[in-house]
């Protein structure tokens, strides 16, 4: 046999035996790894889109080339980028970090792919949600919601944002006569959210419909939920001499790369679905199967025991009639021989 032919029809053997190698040589992970993992899944179980908004100001600050600015505050771990070296290892992990929907799934189902960067994309991920200290931002889904922030600023855009964030902790008594508006580039957003930003070099507006409308339109994180190029307003408190980011208005458009990759996931989820629904059809088929073979087992039985107790009942009178017989048949024998 040609030694290439068995060479090929063994690589599959190969192929799964070094799966599983892999799946058995994955590390051990520490008391702190598993906290941190257990952590990022509680927070994007509850706030996935949020978290997703604020990985994106954080990423487009630090590819900004105004970075050693807008980086703030900076992650301890890369205290060093302010030095060449230690901004562009953090530009690596921070742009090479996968969808919030991927991390998400595979937090969600234990099934963490195991690369060069892993541990450093969990590690900046959980700083930048838990330990930064950064405001978290929060979707507001709800009309209601969105139409009792417009009356409480006392301005309305005609031009309807795709997504508007609040910067928790809300302020449930928002005075629109204090508010002001940011419509400039998403690299200063982060820094504007988190409260360290030098308020002199924003360009602030009072007018909310002015500042939707002449948003800058800028790129974004190109995994980001929200899209790819976005047009962000932050609306901006002034209390007691401080400028306090309270709102976060989004308008997002995709390009068509990303769009291949929206329908790509849902097309990958869609599967999974499919194939979901397909094991538990087998399950339940499996477990009527079962049920039917149970019942059928148990008629068989009773039949069984129908047949013994009738052939039983058969053979008793038998032996009651052979008796009698004898008994019966006995005194008339009797009596004809003495005739």
């Amino acid at each position: 046999m040609d030694p290439a032919v068995v060479l090929r029809g063994n690589s599959n053997r190969y192929a799964r035996r070094s799966h599983v190698v892999r799946s058995i040589c994955r590390p051990l992970l520490s008391v702190s790894q598993l906290t941190k993992l257990e952590q990022l899944r509680e927070y994007l179980n509850d706030n996935l889109r949020g978290a997703d908004a604020k990985w994106m100001t954080f990423v487009t600050a630090v590819l900004s080339y105004r970075y050693s600015t807008m980086v703030l505050p900076y992650p301890p771990s890369y205290m060093g980028a302010l030095e060449d070296n230690g901004i562009n290892a953090l530009s690596i992990i921070a742009a090479g970090m996968p969808n919030m929907k991927t991390v998400h799934y595979e937090l969600q189902h234990n099934e963490i792919r195991f690369h060069q960067h892993t541990w450093q994309h969990i590690a900046l991920l959980h700083w930048l949600l838990i330990e930064s200290g950064v405001p978290h931002l929060r979707q507001l889904q709800l009309e209601n919601d969105r139409e009792l922030l417009w009356e409480q600023i006392g301005q309305s855009p005609s031009d309807r944002p795709l997504f508007v964030f609040c910067v928790e902790p809300a302020n449930p008594q928002l005075n629109g006569n204090s508010c002001c508006f940011y419509n400039g580039h998403i690299d200063q957003l982060y820094s504007l959210i988190s409260g360290q930003a030098r308020v002199e070099r924003y360009e602030l507006l009072s007018d909310l419909e002015l500042a939707c409308k002449t948003a800058e339109l800028c790129p974004g994180w190109g995994q980001s939920l929200c899209g790819s190029m976005l047009r962000c307003v932050a609306i901006c408190e002034w209390q007691e001499g401080v400028l306090k980011t309270r709102y976060l208005l989004i308008y997002g458009k995709r390009l068509q790369a990303n769009d291949m990759w929206q329908k790509e996931e849902k097309e990958l989820q869609q599967a999974q679905e499919q194939q979901h629904q397909q094991q538990q059809e087998e399950q339940q088929q499996a477990t009527e199967s079962d049920v039917s073979e149970g019942s059928t087992m148990g008629q068989m039985l009773k039949s069984l025991a129908f047949l013994l107790f009738n052939n039983s009942y058969a053979l008793w009178l038998r032996r009651i009639g052979g008796q009698l017989k004898e008994k019966i048949m006995a005194p008339i024998s009797l009596l004809l021989f003495l005739w």
